[in-house]
């Protein structure tokens, strides 16, 4: 049986895929992964009920994941064996908690558990970013490093240039973290994420055609950032493509007095629409920052 948490941001957005910094931390909402030898491969969804394998011929959404771990290990030269997989939890799938990354990162850990693999964490988690990408779907690794590597009551601050990542409390006295559950149920690799990971990608190019020397978005002087957003919502780009993931806010944030933690986590986003996306909350529930990493139970 495997673990696998989910995680929220609480700051940087669209910024793993551009080479800034971010603030995730995994979860205590997780799925559970039960795993076992079979004659056939099966998979099963235990809160919706659909599988495949069970003489079905249609794919559930969420097979395209485990497709692509079972494929993106094939092309390393190891063959996933026959075996039946059952999961569920209690972490909400595409509702913005990471439940693709969680599913991704616990079918390769639990790969790695039930072949005795021995892959080290570093090895399953940029595996488990390429597995995920062969989706069809444009992400970066921030997912991924917070399943693999969360702490109890700490957040990561990453720099996804590298991949290193330092450990901050985020346990504030008087203030609890709150996941507001607004029903609405998306997929990435249909919505508009691959949209704004393709427009990262054009703005930094135009950037590079106007002189801007820097290896990646993130690091566009804070104080350029009023210019270059003007000429890039003129030119139909969202604002948000251009917030830096400058490394002084997670620091700023983690380490001074967090009697105004609500003003100084919305300051960098400010009319730059970069906060969380969503509707009326439907649902509250407790944000308890998970103790452990993906692992076997």
């Amino acid at each position: 049986m495997i673990q696998s948490p989910g995680r929220i941001n609480l700051i940087g957005e669209h910024t793993d895929y551009n080479k800034g910094y971010c603030l995730p931390a995994a979860i205590r909402q997780s799925l559970f992964l039960g795993i076992s030898e079979a004659p056939a491969m099966k998979f099963r969804a235990l809160d919706t009920g659909d599988g495949w394998g069970y003489g079905n011929q249609q794919k559930p959404h969420w097979m395209v994941y485990l497709q692509g771990v079972i494929d993106f290990l094939a092309a390393q030269g190891i063959d996933v064996p026959t075996l039946e997989m059952e999961f569920g939890g209690t972490l909400p799938m595409g509702a913005g908690l990471s439940s693709s990354s969680s599913l991704t990162c616990g079918f390769i850990f639990g790969i790695n558990q039930f072949m005795g693999l021995n892959l080290p964490t570093e090895t399953l988690t940029a595996w488990a970013v390429q597995a995920e990408r062969a989706s069809g779907l444009m992400g970066g690794m921030m997912d991924q490093i917070s399943i693999f590597n969360g702490r109890k009551k700490q957040a990561l601050l990453i720099d996804c240039s590298d991949w290193t990542f330092k450990y901050y409390p985020v346990d504030i006295p008087d203030f609890s973290w709150l996941i507001a559950d607004t029903g609405v149920k998306h997929k990435l690799v249909d919505s508009d994420y691959n949209n704004r990971s393709l427009a990262c990608a054009r703005i930094f190019k135009t950037l590079q055609q106007n002189g801007f020397a820097g290896a990646s978005i993130s690091e566009l002087p804070i104080h350029e950032l009023s210019q270059w957003e003007r000429s890039f919502v003129r030119r139909g780009f969202s604002a948000a493509f251009l917030c830096p993931g400058r490394k002084q806010t997670g620091i700023d944030f983690c380490r001074k007095s967090y009697g105004s933690s609500g003003e100084r986590i919305r300051e960098p986003f400010i009319g730059r629409s970069c906060g969380v996306e969503g509707s009326i909350p439907g649902v509250l529930c407790r944000a308890g920052f998970y103790g452990r990493i993906c692992r076997a139970i």
